[in-house]
């Protein structure tokens, strides 16, 4: 029998991308601990295969200092996860992404050899159309997730813990905790339950997209420590240079798959009446991408709608009413909150 590697905490374990995160850890012989609220527990698209690791259905402020004495690393996925959420519910995306993660960083701070993994954002860096920034640009948050997020960030280099924070961008792909609230996936269930594509704003805006998988890969990076270096706190744009789209450009790679894989035409309808999004930034990845080199193998967007449609096919609920249901986030959360 392989020897387990190491244990890991990871916290939002049971959400979009700590689902799929949970399942890659445990096949590369990780052992795993899960804290979780357990919002989104029973929101699943694909039944998961009964992998054994201990799960905690409680918050991550409950972890003591001595289970995290007893860990290799923590991945902190938890928190409020998205612009719309964090807009409504203000206070509670202050309490858990910055407060009781800050009480978190606090206990880790008095491990020296526990590795902090933080999950932030490319949205960290506002509104940025014209240049690509680098770890190196000056933040400016626009929403309450985002300013959340430069917070810790900010926080990991006062406490200088050894980190690696990894600034996404947006996700997209297939999860066994889908959600329908990322631009992609979003297109690809519109396109499936009206065959058209309808963009709320000019088209204009830019986004940078990562596949969940590919995230997850990241985790295992700096876990794995290919991503740490002599100091205490490390920064990485994750995600792919090749991979920054408009909105616009998005919905035609999902029109063009539609035609591809189904023989099904999808129009695409760009709202005449809209506000300006100001959340429109190109990113840099050449830090992260020339550091792993030939290790790195991104999914291609094509791939990653392609397997959404697959995922999404299967599923008559997502095609009848997915923007009432759970796998849109600010609706459970309307409901449990």
């Amino acid at each position: 029998m392989e020897k387990i590697k190491q244990k890991i905490i990871i916290t939002g374990n049971l959400g979009y991308v700590g689902s799929v995160l949970t399942d890659y850890l445990i096949k590369k012989n990780y052992e795993v601990v899960g804290f979780d609220l357990g919002w989104f527990k029973n929101d699943l698209v694909i039944k998961n295969k009964k992998a054994k690791f201990k799960q905690h259905l409680k918050s991550f402020s409950s972890i003591t200092q001595k289970e995290i004495s007893e860990v290799n690393c923590i991945v902190h996925l938890a928190g409020v996860s998205n612009d719309p959420i964090g807009n409504e519910f203000k206070k509670i995306t202050q309490k858990i992404n910055v407060i009781e993660t800050k009480k978190l960083i606090d206990k880790v701070s008095k491990f020296k050899n526990v590795t902090f993994v933080f999950a932030s954002s490319c949205s960290v860096y506002g509104f940025a159309e014209t240049n690509f920034k680098t770890e190196k640009s000056k933040t400016a948050p626009l929403t309450e997730y985002s300013k959340s997020k430069v917070i810790i960030e900010k926080y990991l280099k006062k406490k200088k813990i050894k980190s690696v924070v990894l600034r996404y961008a947006t996700a997209c792909g297939v999860s066994p905790r889908l959600r329908l609230d990322l631009v992609l996936n979003d297109f690809v269930a519109n396109a499936l339950k009206k065959n058209e594509i309808e963009i709320l704003s000019d088209g204009k805006p830019k986004r940078p997209l990562i596949d969940v998988l590919d995230m997850c890969k990241a985790i295992n990076y700096a876990i794995e420590g290919k991503l740490s270096m002599k100091n205490n706190v490390q920064i990485y744009n994750v995600g792919s240079t090749k991979n920054n789209y408009s909105i616009l450009q998005i919905a035609k790679k999902v029109k063009y798959n539609f035609k591809k894989i189904l023989d099904k035409k999808v129009n695409i309808k760009v709202s005449k009446i809209h506000s300006k999004d100001k959340r429109s930034y190109l990113v840099n990845f050449k830090k992260y991408e020339n550091l792993l080199k030939f290790n790195l193998k991104n999914k291609s967007i094509n791939q990653s709608i392609q397997e959404l449609v697959k995922c999404m096919n299967k599923n008559s609920n997502i095609k009848k009413n997915f923007r009432n249901g759970n796998l849109v986030r600010l609706n459970k959360l309307r409901k449990i909150l």
